[in-house]
């Protein structure tokens, strides 16, 4: 063999062993580099279902098809299999709050295919919707979705009415909705109570000001009662002597749910509605300052804000996403936007703030509220005739809340509810 021929076959046999070392080093790659990407996915969080299908219904009611799928196909990606357990651990419908929370992504993944069959309704496509129906009512009929008037309904149910509409069976007729009553009206106090800005020092004592464990004992509880007039906490007696909530029931006038009084121009029946309805103290007592304000009642209402602010500083209600509203928060930014708008009153509220510790999720159950009542002081001349500072011209201290109902605390220390 020539010694051309000889380096040939070294070379080869070099290349050859070469090419051995490259595939064992892109084996020994694929072998480890893949857990390791795995580990990098599985180690970003994941959002939640709850996050997910407030989005889901946020972008459905802006009627954002291509969004609303995102959403929704997201969490039905992500949590179907966890559904899919929750499902099969049921033998009847949960009842209580606590079981229907317990199957929280049951619940979210129903809602996820509801959306979806709703959104292929509006759009006009019959055969799409009656698909994801269906696939509620055979996979998915625990499922529960909240209502933010105060109560979770059947999305199976919802589902095959929605049915029986798009292939024109007719269902049950509904019982007529009660119409509330239409009678203008405007309140008229029985009592009115005995202080314009109540001293609630004179009534019981505040503790731990400023932090978490903030509370008011109320220790003349009569006084107290005496002090802020009938509806609002804790003067639960006054209003059942008012000869206008006896005349009211009489006439019929307070047949209805208190939610639908709200819009109603009889005042006088919306107040004695709210004011001995069944709802958590701090939203009843904000519905009813928002109606005793309506009506004109401008200290009045005053106080009931205030009276939230003082007792319930954690009290929330629900937005129609399913998300806590903080309602001492607002009875703040309304209490300094009436004295703010009635400079006559002569009196400002200084130093009230209330912030919510873990108030940016929707767990409510981790909550605390860090509580500075403050306290109502007087105005003088100098300070009633001093012109309002221009609020564009302030810069913004501090924002509560996303989207465009927000709360701003300017630099002067003023809170303003911006809509």
């Amino acid at each position: 063999m020539s010694d051309f021929g000889v380096r040939c076959s070294v070379f080869g046999v070099r290349c050859l062993r070469k090419n051995i070392i490259i595939l064992c080093l892109l084996i020994f790659i694929t072998n480890y580099q893949l857990p390791i990407t795995n580990y990098q996915c599985f180690a970003q969080d994941k959002p939640s279902s709850g996050d997910l299908i407030v989005k889901s219904w946020e972008v459905h009611g802006k009627k954002d098809i291509e969004a609303t799928f995102q959403h929704t196909q997201e969490l039905i990606d992500l949590y179907q299999e966890e559904a899919d357990r929750e499902q099969a651990s049921l033998k009847a419908m949960p009842k209580n709050k606590n079981e229907i929370e317990a199957v929280r992504s049951l619940n979210d993944v129903t809602t996820a295919y509801f959306i979806q069959a709703e959104s292929y309704m509006n759009q006009g496509k019959k055969e799409e919707a009656i698909k994801a129906f269906r696939i509620i009512l055979e996979k998915y009929y625990y499922g529960q979705a909240w209502d933010p008037r105060g109560w979770f309904w059947s999305i199976a149910k919802a589902s095959q009415e929605s049915i029986d509409k798009l292939e024109g069976r007719t269902t049950a007729p509904t019982p007529p909705k009660i119409q509330v009553s239409q009678k203008p009206t405007k309140i008229v106090l029985y009592d009115t109570g005995k202080e314009d800005f109540v001293d609630y020092a004179r009534y019981g004592e505040f503790k731990n000001i400023g932090n978490k464990d903030y509370q008011y004992i109320v220790k003349d509880q009569e006084g107290l009662s005496g002090a802020v007039g009938e509806g609002i906490y804790p003067n639960t007696t006054s209003i059942r002597w008012d000869p206008e909530y006896k005349k009211a029931i009489k006439e019929k006038r307070l047949d209805g749910s208190q939610w639908d009084f709200i819009h109603s121009p009889d005042l006088e029946a919306a107040f004695l509605k709210w004011a001995t309805s069944s709802e958590p103290q701090g939203v009843k007592l904000f519905y009813t300052a928002l109606i005793l304000e309506k009506s004109g009642l401008i200290k009045q209402a005053i106080k009931c804000y205030y009276a939230i602010v003082v007792h319930f500083p954690g009290s929330y209600g629900w937005t129609y996403w399913h998300t806590p509203w903080y309602v001492a928060q607002a009875a703040i930014a309304k209490i300094n936007f009436l004295l703010r708008q009635n400079p006559k009153l002569g009196v400002r509220l200084v130093d009230a703030d209330i912030r919510i510790i873990n108030g940016y999720d929707n767990d409510v159950s981790n909550d605390s509220a860090v509580t500075n009542p403050g306290k109502f002081v007087k105005v003088n001349i100098l300070e009633k005739l001093k012109p309002k500072p221009n609020t564009e011209l302030l810069s913004i201290k501090r924002r509560l809340g996303k989207g465009k109902v927000h709360l701003v605390q300017y630099q002067t220390g003023d809170w303003q509810l911006m809509v």
